[in-house]
């Protein structure tokens, strides 16, 4: 079994969320619903939770590499979890309250 490239569908996470935030910069998007916001706050939340369990494996895949650079960048992803978890938790929060407003 070959294996798939990660890469790939960062790619695609980071072209949508680019794309979403041009849109609403632009005005062609908008939450114009509560119901569409709070449905959204969970779908971000969603993406948080997932950030530290994907840095946790990236920088785990760059200490195979020896090397300052290598450390360095994995230990900057470490702190990047770290952050991660921090977002993961306030986006449930607002979750939470966000869903009693349907």
């Amino acid at each position: 079994m070959t294996t798939h490239n990660p890469t790939l569908h960062l790619r695609q996470s980071a072209d949508a969320l680019d794309r979403l935030l041009r849109e609403l910069n632009t005005g062609t998007a908008a939450w114009q619903h509560t119901r569409l916001a709070a449905t959204s706050t969970h779908e971000l939340g969603r993406i948080a939770a997932a950030l530290p369990a994907v840095t946790e494996l990236l920088a785990a895949a760059l200490h195979t590499h020896a090397g300052p650079r290598a450390d360095t960048a994995a230990g900057a992803l470490s702190q990047a979890t770290t952050t991660a978890r921090e977002l993961a938790a306030h986006l449930h929060r607002a979750r939470t309250h966000a869903q009693a407003l349907r």
